[in-house]
């Protein structure tokens, strides 16, 4: 019998978990080791939304505050990795739906669907870029007390 797989193209693709890795790499560099990201899967939203896709939380932390991290986007991705849904803090969201808006994006309260790796790339900058974030950077290195690797106690 033949194979009836017809022509599989098989290539390496940069994912979204990719994408967000090589931003947390930028990040800590930027802000000198100072705040770093995390990615971390959500096995528990997963079993909650029973849709077969995965869900990752990119968390925000301080390198001197262990106890702390903020939980900035929550990416739903299938196995196929697009469309993926891209949802957001209330108060990033805000910031940020007018240009979303603009845009060609399915945006539901403050969940964005990008449909490929190009908007997902230009919706990431949207939200990376955004005052809200780097108002946050500035609060962890601010909280931080950068002498002796211990959170502040307040």
């Amino acid at each position: 019998m033949d194979s009836l797989w017809g022509n599989l193209s098989i290539e390496k693709i940069t994912t979204p978990i990719n994408i967000l890795e090589e931003q947390g790499k930028y990040l800590k560099e930027k802000t000198g080791m100072l705040v770093y990201t995390e990615i971390k899967r959500n096995l528990i939203q997963e079993k909650v939304e029973e849709n077969g896709k995965f869900v990752y939380d990119f968390l925000i932390k301080g390198r001197d505050m262990e106890n702390y991290s903020y939980d900035l986007i929550n990416l739903t991705v299938p196995v196929e990795l697009y469309p993926l849904d891209i949802k957001v803090d209330r108060t990033t969201y805000k910031e940020i739906e007018n240009v979303v808006a603009d845009k060609i994006y399915l945006a539901k309260r403050n969940v964005i669907s990008a449909k490929n790796q190009k908007e997902f790339l230009e919706v990431l900058k949207i939200i990376l870029s955004s005052e809200r974030v780097n108002n946050l950077i500035i609060g962890i290195i601010s909280l931080s007390n950068n002498e002796g690797g211990k959170e502040k106690r307040f």
